[in-house]
């Protein structure tokens, strides 16, 4: 929602701008500007954002496969195709920020971007060919990319389905299950191959231990004599056995209990998943508030000039740029939360005096940085409180018992103001969120696991 406001930090910024910290805030959108370019990094917004990159990706991709389809293979390059290229470009960068923001442990833990990942790489290796001046490869490279687009949109349209939060997990037991076998297979692959006495090729036994695998032809069962009149047979009936049968159990009994698992634990499965969703969209470098592919060309232009500018110039220079590029996007977005946020009153900062620090041992491929460094940060805050009540919970879980003592100290300051209404609302929203914030801080790992 962006209702709670802080200044998020990271380990490595590809365009860092942090000259001014915003201090620890319930957000009032009627006091902010219209053109509030913070608010591009709030979890809410930028999932939005994030599904209407990948729409617009989707779109482009259909059109350019719909016109090469049409189009000889030694065909120029269309203003459509180039389009995808810089469009594509700029959604490959905006996946490696957020891999170098938050590490791999963090962007791996969301659903779909597994297969952004994957198109992401697939998408360098076609633009690589096209440059190259091997279209044709490319463009057969780049129309394999389908089958990762088609199921992304379906994460997309159907996020909250709890088959798709099992289908994650249940991906990882399958693939891990299938490079077991195949590991254990090429036992059965290499003792053929000897036998055969090169009678038969590598690829060829391959062939025929992939159709007995399916089930669709039993030719390396009909050729088993001619490897040995004995151990022939032998190994070719007991892979039947072991790849058609007792393979085949093993993974529906593996896949049934892990969606077992994650059905009975639905509702945490699915708070972790909005817990890694918030967390992912909290953002510090100032190149998420360029989409694509407007962040090349402030990669090439806004990183080298950082050198040169003084930090107070550079970011009034960066949001200048920001601002301009996002005057739509963010004249929505004020509409928008002027109507959902009409409630909140005030907007009243805690801890006026305290940044939010991420801790320097702690690696950037790992989780819960910010997270952490927050709660410490509320636990500091908090050691001036009554000795029975930071007994009665441990420090790591006592967020709202802490935040209640921020705010008797803030209704001490102002006496002569009235910020119940405010005290109410902020601890209700810190209620809201403290089971993530504890989900992710004590496990870091799905429920599930």
């Amino acid at each position: 929602m962006g209702s709670i406001v802080y200044a998020a930090t990271s380990f490595f910024d590809i365009l860092p701008d942090h000259y001014k910290r915003k201090q620890i805030a319930l957000y009032n959108p009627r006091e902010a500007p219209i053109l509030d370019h913070y608010r591009l990094k709030v979890p809410r917004v930028r999932q939005a954002l994030e599904t209407i990159y990948f729409l617009v990706l989707f779109a482009s991709f259909f059109v350019v496969l719909q016109q090469r389809r049409n189009l000889s293979s030694d065909a120029p390059v269309s203003k459509a195709e180039i389009w995808l290229i810089l469009y594509g470009l700029g959604l490959t960068l905006d996946k490696i920020a957020s891999i170098l923001e938050h590490g791999w442990t963090v962007f791996t833990a969301n659903m779909w971007n597994g297969l952004d990942f994957c198109f992401c790489c697939s998408f360098i290796v076609y633009f690589s060919l096209v440059v190259s001046g091997k279209g044709e490869e490319g463009h057969a490279i780049l129309a394999c990319g389908a089958v990762l687009l088609f199921p992304r949109l379906a994460f997309v349209t159907l996020s909250n389905n709890v088959l798709v939060l099992a289908l994650r997990a249940m991906m990882a037991d399958f693939f891990f299950l299938m490079v077991l076998a195949v590991w254990c297979f090429l036992g059965f692959l290499y003792a053929l191959w000897i036998l055969g006495h090169g009678q038969y090729s590598v690829y060829d036994i391959s062939k025929w231990m992939i159709w007995i695998w399916f089930g669709l032809d039993s030719t390396g069962l009909e050729l088993a004599r001619n490897f040995h009149a004995f151990w022939g047979p032998v190994l070719f009936v007991t892979y039947a056995c072991l790849s058609t049968t007792l393979l085949l159990t093993v993974l529906v009994s593996i896949l049934a209990t892990r969606f077992a698992d994650i059905n009975r634990d639905a509702i945490e499965e699915y708070m972790f998943r909005r817990a890694v969703v918030v967390f992912e969209g909290i953002k510090s470098d100032a190149i998420f508030n360029y989409w694509p592919p407007v962040n090349l060309l402030a990669l090439t232009v806004l990183v080298p000039i950082r050198f040169i500018l003084t930090p107070r110039r550079f970011h009034s220079l960066n949001v200048f740029c920001t601002r301009v590029s996002a005057a739509p996007i963010l004249i929505l977005i004020a509409f928008y939360e002027r109507r959902i946020f009409g409630s909140i009153k005030a907007t009243s900062s805690i801890g006026a005096n305290h940044e939010l620090k991420v801790a320097r041992g702690m690696s950037r491929f790992e989780v819960r940085a910010d997270v952490e460094a927050l709660i410490d940060y509320f636990a500091r805050d908090n050691r001036g409180a009554d000795p029975e009540s930071r007994t009665a919970r441990p420090r790591h879980l006592s967020v709202t018992s802490m935040m209640e003592h921020g705010l008797s100290h803030q209704q001490e300051v102002n006496e002569n103001s009235s910020n119940v209404e405010w005290q109410t609302e902020l601890k209700q929203r810190l209620e809201g969120i403290e089971n993530a914030l504890l989900m992710m801080s004590k496990h870091g790992r799905r429920p599930a696991d």
